[in-house]
């Protein structure tokens, strides 16, 4: 049994190998390309969100503004309408305290002036 190996059957062997290897690694590197393509594609549509989320976080910053001002005018109109009351009432209670000061004297002939003109429209 003679179990040797030929020079050309080994150069044969050997290049049917190469030939193998060349179409794996043609496979591994197209897949690769696919697989890159693929992730650039990603990255464009995370761009593309990336800026609509900033654009939306820009708008949401101009409304929480917006919100802030709406709130403090409401809260400065409440003010000024307790101050206005509060003054109001001042003003009465002051106004009451003054009238129950003043004491009202009806001179002695305003009676009799008083009669005199109930009569006078009476009498046609």
């Amino acid at each position: 049994m003679n179990s040797s190996v030929g020079r050309e059957e080994l150069d044969a062997k050997l290049e049917l190998i190469e030939v193998r290897m060349d179409g794996r690694m043609a496979s591994i590197e197209s897949k690769m390309d696919a697989f890159i393509a693929a992730q650039s594609e990603r990255d464009k549509r995370m761009d593309e969100r990336y800026a609509t989320i900033s654009g939306n976080i820009d708008r949401l910053g101009s409304i929480k503004s917006n919100v802030w001002g709406a709130m403090a005018t409401a809260v400065l109109i409440m003010l000024a309408v307790a101050a206005i009351s509060f003054a109001a009432f001042q003003s009465g209670v002051a106004e009451r305290a003054a009238s129950s000061e003043v004491k009202i004297t009806v001179p002695a002939a305003a009676p009799a002036a008083a009669a005199k003109t109930e009569s006078a429209t009476a009498s046609p």
